[in-house]
């Protein structure tokens, strides 16, 4: 960024939270290439982002293909010199935070992925509530039978009977909307961290919003209004004033077959947080090939009292170490936990068609590779000296086995590089420089101490707070006018898995309100099967049974779609996270006993929620039951 002084000519508003940029002002790029490092080889540089505003009607293929004019007209002998391909690829602007897969983005971009989970998991809780209550409506048949019976006796027509069931079904769909809205604008008030959305309501100008919102209301008073209406008014006047109700309400398979499909839900939804937490922990687990304990991270200043970066640098870091608090401090381009943006081609000299390797560009000092303990496997570290390692680079293993070298020690003193050959004289094990989600990159270490935009502090003191007040004091002397900013580089890297931590929790609750509502519907049907049972219960008892075998005789009616659920939610479910961790470089495996602990634990659920009613029809006095036999 060029220096200088900088007139405010406009004030502009805060970037929305659902922008794929963010920034505090903006200035005119006539000015930064004004800096003498754009003077000459300007476009060899890939470090800005370019926006295209297209004309009406313009196809931007087509306009992809005529810019790889520009690229020939400017660098096209230098490309060919060098043997390497360059391209502009163009990618909608509403597509990047969401659908972009390419690299060094301006923002970590979210993923559509999630966003599809989510919506499938919420259709699956829309669903297994309106199968509960169609479920729990036609179990209520029986009793309403003798009031069906009654008004068709006084003249009530089938259609007028069906248009009052659909009528209450709407009035219970309203009053769960509203209910809803209720929640969800109290979590905003109570979880907007948590939820991390904006409240200015934005999206109720938005006609899709409503579009969606409609269809799924329309749909739920369709699926829960109109089966259970029809049903409901099927039954046979003269046949239910006789005394003979009807035992098979809506079907009991039917009624069977929506709680299987509501565990099915449920059990799904077990499994996946399961997995998902699995995953989470096998992350956290490894090893990073490096320590990031105890490490203090600053941002480097920008305003410097004399010329040279490196000698300010040295002069705090000595400050620094002179306290016993403090066991290294080093300067580098990048720290780990974030995506490194420098990037070049390097290719092995000497070599006949030497193909060119994408490297990552990490510019450090000679305090990097023993402040975060990365193993060194054959070499030497950098020296102070800044002549002696001018020309040299360290690389990692991913580097090694991407140029071809055999070996660690083959590739010390080879060169390598683009256009000015660079000496290799060590190399390090691969550590993690991001989360587990992506795979060990080609690193190339330079020694450029005063190209650096942070320092790490690695402490020995357990008491944070005095060490932050001491490197603030220090820092403030040794760099004046320079913001103080710092974190801890364990919770820096942690944030990395944030989007998937909301993901599990998130789906942790999904699992918990579905489950509740598949109990709910478990518990209808085993209030409308022992009811219908009751006599059948009370003959049981006075032959002998016992109240073990009666609750025994109930659980197991009620445990077999439980069962069957759990049949069709695991290969599901099994199918669903497998496709889930492929965005992983490093994954665990699913096992066995995810499987088993979910359907266990569903069954113990199952046989909670049934065992109420099931114990207190077993223990009912048969004299009552078979009363008026």
């Amino acid at each position: 960024m060029a220096g200088g002084d900088y007139i405010v000519e406009g004030v502009f508003a805060d970037i929305p939270m659902n922008s794929h940029i963010h920034f505090d002002f903006v200035f005119a790029i006539q000015n930064l290439l004004k800096n003498q490092q754009f003077a000459t080889g300007g476009w060899y540089w890939a470090n800005f982002y370019t926006y295209l505003l297209l004309k009406p009607g313009t196809l931007p293929k087509a306009l992809e293909k005529g810019l790889s004019g520009v690229i020939e007209k400017h660098i096209g002998n230098q490309l060919r010199r060098y043997q390497v391909r360059q391209t502009f690829v163009l990618q909608p602007l509403r597509s990047i935070h969401l659908h972009s897969q390419t690299a060094s983005e301006v923002e970590p971009n979210g993923r559509i992925g999630i966003v599809y989970v989510l919506i499938v998991v919420a259709f699956l809780i829309l669903v297994i509530g309106w199968l509960n209550y169609i479920n729990l409506s036609t179990a209520r048949g029986i009793e309403r039978a003798k009031e069906v019976g009654l008004r068709k006796a006084l003249g009530s027509e089938k259609r007028q009977l069906i248009l009052q069931f659909i009528v209450e079904s709407i009035g219970f769909n309203l009053l769960s909307v509203f209910i809803g809205i209720g929640l969800f604008l109290i979590a905003l008030l109570i979880f907007p961290d948590w939820i991390r959305t904006t409240n200015d309501f934005s999206m109720l100008l938005n006609p899709l919003f409503w579009a969606i919102s409609l269809t799924v209301i329309s749909l739920g008073f369709f699926l829960s209004a109109f089966y259970p209406a029809f049903v409901l008014s099927s039954f046979k006047p003269i046949a239910i004033l006789k005394g003979y109700l009807p035992k098979q309400t809506g079907g009991e398979s039917f009624r069977k077959s929506l709680v299987v499909v509501q565990f099915t839900a449920s059990i799904f939804l077990i499994i996946a947080t399961m997995v998902i937490n699995q995953q989470l922990t096998f992350m956290q687990q490894q090893d990073l090939g490096m320590n990031i304990n105890q490490q203090l991270v600053v941002k480097a200043p920008k305003i410097l009292r004399t010329d040279s970066f490196t000698n300010d640098i040295r002069f705090f870091k000595d400050r620094l170490l002179s306290h016993t608090g403090v066991r290294r401090v080093t300067a580098s381009s990048e720290v780990p936990g974030q995506e490194i943006f420098w990037t070049a081609e390097w290719q092995r000299f000497h070599q006949a068609a030497a193909d060119f390797k994408l490297c990552n560009m990490l510019a450090v000092d000679e305090d990097f590779i023993p402040t975060y303990n990365i193993k060194l496997l054959a070499g030497r570290n950098f020296s102070k000296d800044l002549m002696v390692d001018n020309e040299s680079v360290i690389i990692n293993k991913s580097a090694l086995k991407a140029f071809g070298f055999a070996s660690t020690e083959q590739a010390i003193n080879q060169e390598i590089g683009n256009v000015i050959p660079k000496k290799i004289v060590g190399v390090v094990n691969d550590f993690h420089q991001q989360s587990l989600k992506t795979s060990n990159r080609p690193i190339v270490f330079q020694h450029i101490p005063w190209n650096s935009n942070f320092l790490t502090i690695a402490l020995r003191s357990n008491h944070p707070a005095q060490s932050i007040a001491m490197l603030q004091k220090n820092y403030q002397e040794a760099f004046p006018g320079n913001a103080f900013e710092f974190f801890f580089l364990d919770d820096h890297f942690q944030r990395q898995y944030e989007s998937d931590e909301r993901m599990a929790d998130l789906l942790g609750w999904f699992a918990l309100i579905a489950i509740g509502i598949a109990c709910l519907g478990l518990l209808g049907m085993a209030l409308f099967t022992t009811k219908n049972r009751t006599k059948e219960i009370g003959v049981r008892k006075v032959l002998g049974a016992s109240v073990g075998s009666v609750v025994m005789l109930l659980s197991r009616d009620f445990l077999r779609p439980v069962a069957l659920a759990i049949l069709f939610a695991s290969p599901l479910a099994w199918y669903a996270m497998t496709w889930w961790l492929q965005d992983f470089a490093y994954k665990t495996d699913i096992e066995l006993s995810t499987f088993l602990v979910a359907g266990v634990l569903a069954i113990g659920i199952a046989l909670v929620t049934v065992s109420v009613e099931s114990v207190r029809a077993a223990l009912r006095n048969p004299v009552k039951s078979l009363r008026g036999e």
